[in-house]
């Protein structure tokens, strides 16, 4: 089966981040999206995300330079919590040498597109020279595969997957680059990129790509990386807006209104945001053609 093939790939290369669930873990995920959409993004207890539920995953793990060290989200040290404690946005929040990752998901809130913020803060009183590996691997969120069979680079921050743009920033790569899995892994374990830019035949579903981001921060200091992504298979990205902070502030602007019409008002504030949560998932999973369990 697929998931079997993945965990095979887990056992043949151990030094390789995989899915928690290729390691005999839990499949653990939350979602995300846009009000009246008929899809939703998914995002892992692991730290990938999926623009929908059959995508591929995306995930950033962050390379340390000095000590040629690769750091990904784990599930045990990373932190989750919902936009307002009760939004269904999620974000999440982990820690490798001596920076913060700090994420927010959600669907735009008038535009078919999920976007996904990074932020890395340096909160130590030491500079770093650091990277951040953006990966996209043909491991669906839920226990299988997504074949990429063509991928190539279009541009500067903007890359094509199975013909169609999939994945987009405002904020380039300084190196991108596209490979077989094998290959692909290979080179971001060391901080770098496959070395193709296009891929048109594999055969395997198992194309892959990278992007790395340089990340010299100073004491104190941060860097933001901005992706967009399309909210379903066959979306157009090509004449969205780039991705603008207030572009979150809308998401969560719609997501209150929608989920304030109805309130419990007791004196436990967790059951208060629980019941206002459970509101906000409820109306994720409302398609147009009606309500549906799961993404």
């Amino acid at each position: 089966t697929e998931s079997q093939y993945v965990t095979w790939l887990a056992d043949s290369h151990p030094s390789w981040p995989m899915p928690t669930w290729a390691q005999s873990g839990p499949v653990a995920w939350t979602m995300t999206g846009r009000l009246g959409a008929a899809d939703e993004a998914l995002l892992s207890s692991d730290g990938a995300i999926a623009p929908w539920a059959a995508a591929p995953s995306v995930q950033l793990w962050i390379y340390d330079h000095t000590n040629g060290l690769l750091a990904s989200s784990v599930e045990d040290s990373t932190r989750f919590w919902l936009t307002n404690d009760d939004l269904p946005i999620p974000q999440w929040e982990w820690e490798a040498f001596g920076v913060h990752v700090r994420n927010v998901l959600f669907g735009s809130a008038h535009d078919p597109a999920v976007h996904w913020h990074v932020s890395v803060h340096n909160d130590s009183d030491t500079a770093r020279d650091l990277s951040a590996i953006v990966i996209l691997r043909p491991f669906a969120i839920y226990k299988g595969i997504s074949p990429i069979c063509t991928i190539g680079m279009e541009g500067k921050g903007r890359l094509r997957l199975n013909g169609e743009i999939f994945m987009v920033s405002s904020t380039p790569p300084s190196k991108s680059g596209v490979g077989l899995l094998a290959d692909t892994m290979e080179a971001a374990m060391n901080g770098s990129v496959p070395a193709e830019q296009e891929i048109t035949n594999a055969k395997a579903g198992n194309g892959a790509a990278v992007w790395v981001y340089p990340l010299v921060l100073g004491a104190g200091n941060e860097a933001e990386i901005p992706f967009s992504f399309p909210s379903a298979p066959g979306v157009s990205l090509s004449r969205l807006p780039p991705f603008a902070k207030d572009t979150l502030g809308e998401a969560v602007a719609d997501w209150e209104e929608a989920t304030s019409r109805v309130k419990l008002d007791v004196p436990d504030d967790l059951v208060e945001q629980g019941t206002s949560a459970s509101i906000g998932y409820l109306l994720l999973s409302l398609d147009p053609d009606g309500p549906h369990p799961g993404p």
